[in-house]
């Protein structure tokens, strides 16, 4: 009889609900929140273009800044030649080519550019927002309601909303980090490498991002207990193959965008950005002061003390030789705020550390 009541308890236990915290969308349900948060998105960034006009009631630009890759791509389009002005053959160096570069294939069919900046960066607005929860999904397997709160947050982010709409090219390196991110869990080697490579051609600080995912393969390979990772056998599997194909990809990526920095420029970084960092090199600033403010304004201070309070099972997942996912967010993070303290230790405006955010509201969802 006991044995009866043990398996009758056990028959209970199995059909019962599962808890919220341990709550898995239907497929039903995650196509509807694929397509709602890149929707939620476009709305937010028109909200945010409609009262961003000049004086003579046409739609412009926040910042002087924002115009330099309208001027580059105006230039390649009309004359064939990657200057800023082209009445003067020396360049100065955009600091984002691929933008540059979109910018002009769409200015092969219309000659407004301020249209085009807005229509790339709300669009790269929207497919950050599928890849948040599609990353999120990956991340937070039998946490999904996660990924959908960190999504809902991203969409909501009013500096994330308004760097749609910038002309910088923030949002672009978002959506690129995001879905190389997306791929590299999700096991796509390929795709892993080629945005990874794609986002060093929006801004060279992109590199701390693939050293960020490097310290997690590291990791996952020779860190975590072996027992531990013959238990996730529905991984996709990646053959070495794969693996130095998309090395190999990144590498060209990467010695192309040296060899165009060399061409047009003075060194392996662009003019603006070499100059930029020489000159922040040797300010003596508050960097730890402009770094709190970063992470503490509106909703983020929230958000804050839980990305504090998830380092610490982070950290004891590492110690126990555990798989920790969050590893790689939390490199990203880390590294970024070390290198700009390190090489540009002025936080002039929230974009230069902006593209940390997903990451920082994905592990502010975790912890």
């Amino acid at each position: 009889m006991s044995k009866q009541r043990s398996e009758k308890k056990q028959q209970s236990r199995d059909a019962a609900p599962r808890p919220f915290a341990a709550m898995e969308f239907s497929p039903l349900q995650r196509r509807l929140l694929s397509l709602l948060f890149p929707l939620a998105a476009i709305a937010a960034g028109l909200i945010y273009v409609l009262p961003m006009t000049e004086g003579a009631g046409g739609p412009g630009l926040p910042f002087d800044e924002s115009y330099v890759p309208l001027n580059f791509a105006r230039s390649l389009v009309e004359h064939g030649a990657f200057v800023f002005h082209a009445a003067d053959a020396a360049t100065t160096g955009v600091t984002a080519p691929l933008q540059v570069l979109l910018l002009a294939i769409g200015g092969l069919f219309t000659e407004d550019f301020v249209l085009l900046t807005f229509i790339l960066g709300i669009g790269a607005f929207a497919a950050s927002a599928w890849l948040m929860f599609r990353l999120g999904l990956l991340l937070f397997r039998e946490q999904q309601w996660l990924a959908a709160a960190a999504a809902l947050i991203f969409v909501l982010s009013p500096r994330l909303a308004s760097a749609a709409v910038s002309g910088l090219p923030t949002m672009l390196l978002i959506a690129l980090l995001l879905a190389s991110a997306t791929a590299y869990f999700a096991r796509r080697p390929l795709l892993f490498f080629l945005f990874a490579g794609l986002a060093l051609w929006v801004r060279p600080d992109a590199f701390v991002f693939l050293l960020a995912a490097v310290v997690h393969l590291v990791y996952s390979h020779a860190g975590v207990r072996r027992e531990l990772r013959t238990q996730q056998g529905d991984r996709r599997p990646v053959t070495a193959a794969q693996t130095r194909a998309g090395a190999l990809l990144y590498l060209l990526l990467l010695a192309g965008y040296v060899v165009f920095n060399l061409t047009l420029g003075n060194g392996v970084l662009p003019n603006a950005v070499a100059a930029t960092m020489e000159y922040y090199s040797r300010m003596l600033t508050d960097y730890t002061g402009e770094l709190q403010t970063f992470f503490s304004w509106s909703w983020s201070a929230l958000m804050l003390f839980f990305a504090l309070f998830a380092l610490l099972p982070l950290l004891g997942a590492v110690l126990r030789r555990r798989p920790a996912p969050m590893l790689m967010t939390a490199a990203y993070v880390l590294g970024s705020i070390l290198l700009f303290a390190v090489f540009h230790p002025v936080i002039r405006d929230y974009y230069v550390l902006l593209p940390t955010l997903p990451f920082f509201i994905l592990l502010a969802a975790w912890g």
